[in-house]
């Protein structure tokens, strides 16, 4: 799903006109005072600039809520339909506009920029007349808000007027901010940034022509110890000015929000209307996977506190309900309407052209009550929702004459209850409570910096010297009454500089896993505890040391050694090795595999590639917990498997778990039968094939299968004594959750090879007797030496061969210029795909390879004087 959308990025990013004012803007900021770490640019994207989502909530957790929020304004201007932004792609510029609509490339460059000011500086600056660098050159000249402290006393009162200049105003375009003549910014909250950008710097992404729109930007987090629901909550006014020779008539303005809550492929929407605010949370009570927020899962809202008029669902696929490609869709889509002009409707996904039940708002029902239209009822008979993880909503602005100016506020708010709908009715509270202090005035006020805890934290355990060889342990600090949280970092030496582990918490343990550590690493690591008062750190603990012994197994085939008619030797291949997994050979599955000559690959659930395979079924990309253990599924017996994440249910599968131990595929006297764990996705209690496609090609004719989690038992002796205590140890027979141990591996499918694209399709499940093997390679101990040197850049290509959508993923070892484009076997180029600096890391863009030709093509990636190529097929 993500592969798709990111579709939508591969030129719109990556390669700009040459009719083109003003580069792209690279700007980037963080509001990061207190419960959550939210990363700003001034392209009109929030939270996202084509890499990976940061809004982080709770700050430290490693977790993020929001992928992307994104702002659309469109009207009508001299009778043409035009818009500002986009789903994916960079649709603003920096700085501002002059009268008439216009920029220039050294403004757009010199304003590329986002300032940041905390009262922390503020009052830094009056101890001891240094101001920070965001301070002394506030852009008060282009417009930031700014007022003259006249009574010295640190705030803003009534008679102290803000002050924004305008292009005309004296001081417009040259003016310093004057500290020493008591000026200052205007800061909501504890920290607050600002930045302003336009549509006309560039090609319009929708639009025949732009708007003439500039766009003032303040976002700001509270940070106030005395609201405590609002901790993990921030804030954004978009102040929209006209700049264009004519007026723009019957505008709106909104948000497309891409709220990936944890895990995205198991959030839903609801909006309440009565609040004017989207609600996004999780469709059961365990948001699995590594980027999940387990139980209890939160809940999201995306909150306008003044003005809303619609909130859509948005799906995927190209169809009429999908992204708007147009200035005309974007424009019925801010006004409730769908791609092609027709209303939503209350039921099923909202379209429904003969229906006259119109509405507004997707989804309004309450989720709590499980009323219609809602998530959990979208038919009036308590039909579930398939998981809609995109939607949109706006506010209505009206006629903007040349000159005017419109401002949109809006809150990304945050909450936890006990359960999932119980996080929605704590959303609730914390909307109720941030609309009170909006209308009061009092969201925008000025907070304090909060006191630092006064002491360290004491270390209580582990002692010093200690050894970590098990899969974990539990490091453990006395409380400070004063701390609201604590910092857990784990460095490799004394000084903390190289941080392998930091990990923010409200209690006072932390359960480090040995997966968190680098492999076969035995020189001693250090850890501390710093204690925090609303993001404000105390001083740190004393350190100790502690050394972690982690080996590194690997994985090293996916194989089906039996079918239906018997032993298969050689091994068939049982996975894609086109998306990277590790089979026999290198082969992907052939008809041999089965006896009906249909073909069944192990996967991932919601995901197609080995890397995502690594990532999401082991949860870390680490294979510490197995332990070296290889892993059958075989379809020659029955399990009860537990519908943990769901029902807590016991449901049979036509298949056995076991782990077989290292390299004794003949030896039973090892193996172990582990325990099932399904998450049922259609909800049916059966195992079977559950959703309509896997990502893990490009087609739709690959259904994937219910997710299975694998777990030992509590028992984890040879034999099935373990699993028995668990499938016939509790009550009447029935199952012992407490004979549930460690989990091994997580979401694992298997994917029907094209099987079709809807029931009945030729085979339901693989046919008895399938055996499917992961081996696992040596897990002993090797030598410690230096690191090994990686290659300074990485360069893969999938699925290869494509038919439709391409995703390429490369790594930068530094940032920098980076050209990567397509080209054919005569080296003409097809598509520039990136020509625009990176930043270090791991980054993704889509190629719709449904465009080119079916032949050979080479993928090249150009950066740091560097090239690396890889060779793709796209066939048809």
């Amino acid at each position: 799903m993500r592969a798709v959308l990111l579709a939508l990025l591969a030129t719109s990013a990556a390669a700009q006109s040459a009719d083109d004012v003003c580069a792209v803007g690279d700007a980037r900021a963080e509001l990061d005072v207190a419960g959550v770490r939210a990363a700003l640019y001034d392209n009109g994207q929030l939270f996202w600039d084509g890499g990976r989502a940061e809004y982080e909530v709770p700050r430290g957790s490693g977790k993020t809520a929001l992928f992307n929020m994104p702002l659309w304004v469109a009207g009508v201007v001299d009778g043409e339909v035009r818009s500002a932004g986009s789903a994916y792609g960079m649709a603003y510029w920096p700085g501002p506009l002059e009268p008439g609509g216009t920029t220039t490339a050294a403004r757009c460059a010199a304003l590329d920029r986002i300032w940041t000011v905390r009262t922390a500086d503020l009052e830094a600056y009056d101890r001891t007349d240094t101001a920070s660098t965001d301070l002394a050159e506030w852009p008060v000249a282009w417009g930031a808000p700014f007022y003259t402290d006249a009574d010295g006393d640190g705030r803003q009162g009534p008679s102290e007027p803000t002050v924004s200049l305008e292009p005309g105003d004296a001081g417009y375009g040259s003016k310093a901010l004057g500290l020493e003549a008591g000026e200052r910014p205007v800061v909501f909250g504890r920290q607050t940034a600002w930045w302003v950008m336009n549509d006309a710097g560039g090609t319009a992404r929708w639009t025949p022509a732009p708007l003439g729109l500039e766009v003032r930007v303040t976002a700001w987090a509270p940070g106030d110890p005395a609201e405590p629901d609002l901790l993990e909550s921030t804030f954004y006014r978009f102040e929209l000015v006209n700049r264009g020779p004519a007026a723009i008539e019957d505008a709106y303005a909104g948000f497309y929000v891409d709220a990936d809550l944890g895990e995205f492929v198991d959030d839903v929407v609801h909006s309440d209307s009565a609040r004017s605010m989207l609600v996004f949370y999780n469709s059961d009570e365990f948001d699995d996977g590594p980027e999940g927020y387990g139980s209890p899962p939160p809940a999201l809202g995306v909150d306008l506190l003044r003005g809303g008029w619609a909130a859509m669902n948005v799906t995927n696929g190209g169809t009429l309900t999908s992204h708007p490609m147009t200035a005309v869709e974007a424009y019925r889509y801010l006004r409730g309407y769908w791609r092609d002009g027709t209303p939503m409707t209350l039921g099923g996904i909202g379209y429904d052209p003969g229906s006259q039940e119109i509405t507004r708002w997707a989804y309004p029902g309450d989720p709590v009550a499980g009323a219609y239209w809602s998530a959990e009822n979208v038919d009036g008979a308590g039909g579930r929702d398939d998981y809609r993880p995109y939607a949109t909503a706006s506010a209505r602005l009206g006629t903007l004459a040349p000159g005017d100016r419109a401002t949109v506020d809006v809150g990304v708010l945050f909450a936890r209850g006990a359960d999932r709908l119980a996080s929605v009715e704590a959303l609730r509270r914390v909307s109720d409570r941030v609309q009170a202090l909006y209308e009061a005035g009092a969201l925008t006020a000025l907070v304090e910096e909060p006191a630092a805890p006064a002491a360290a934290p004491t270390l209580l355990e582990p002692a010093d010297g200690f050894v970590l060889s098990d899969a974990r342990a539990r490091f453990a600090w006395g409380g400070l009454p004063d701390a609201t949280a604590y910092r857990f970092q784990v460095g490799l030496d004394v000084t903390f500089d190289s941080l392998l582990v930091d990990r923010l918490t409200d209690s006072t343990a932390v359960t480090l896993a040995l997966e968190a550590l680098p492999i076969n690493l035995t020189e001693p690591l250090h850890w501390r505890v710093v204690g925090e008062r609303v993001g404000v750190p105390g001083p740190p603990s004393a350190a100790r040391t502690f050394t972690g012994y982690r080996f590194g197994p690997a994985f090293a085939s996916f194989e089906v050694v039996a079918n239906g008619a018997g032993p298969l030797d050689p091994p068939d291949p049982g996975a894609a090795a086109f998306a990277g997994f590790p089979t026999p050979e290198g082969l992907d599955p052939t008809p041999r595999q089965q006896t009906t000559g249909t073909r069944w690959l192990v996967s991932t659930g919601g995901r197609g590639t080995y890397e995502e395979f690594e990532e999401r079924a082991l949860r870390s990309g680490e294979l510490t917990g197995l332990g070296g253990e290889d892993l059958e599924m075989r379809f020659t017996g029955e399990s009860v498997a537990l519908r943990r994440f769901q029902d807590g249910a016991a449901v049979p599968v036509p298949f056995e778990l076991w782990a077989t131990g290292l390299d004794s595929p003949d030896d039973p006297s090892d193996d172990v039968r582990l325990i099932p764990v399904l998450n049922d996705r259609d909800l049916d209690g059966t195992f079977n094939l559950s959703t309509p496609d896997s990502p893990l090609s490009s087609s739709t004719d690959d259904p994937e299968t219910d997710w299975v989690y694998w777990y030992l038992p509590a028992d984890p002796s040879p034999g099935e004594a373990g699993y028995l205590a668990f499938a016939t140890g509790g009550p009447d027979g029935g199952v012992d959750v407490d004979e549930l141990g460690e989990e091994l591996l997580a979401r694992t499918t298997l994917v029907g090879w094209n099987l079709g694209s809807a029931p009945p399709y030729p085979a339901a499940l693989p046919e008895p007797g399938t055996v499917f093997r992961i081996v696992v390679s040596d897990p002993l101990p090797v030598a410690w030496d230096e690191p090994p040197v990686e290659a300074r850049l990485s360069l893969e290509a999938w699925p290869n061969p494509a038919r439709d959508h391409v995703e390429v993923a490369f790594g930068l070892e530094a940032a920098g210029a980076v050209r990567l484009r397509v080209v054919d076997v005569l080296g003409r180029e097809v598509a520039t795909l990136v020509d625009v600096p990176r930043a270090a890391g791991e980054h993704r863009v889509g190629l719709d390879a449904s465009r080119l030709a079916a032949g050979v093509y080479v993928v090249v990636l150009e950066a740091g004087g560097e090239r690396v190529t890889r060779t793709m097929t796209v066939a048809r």
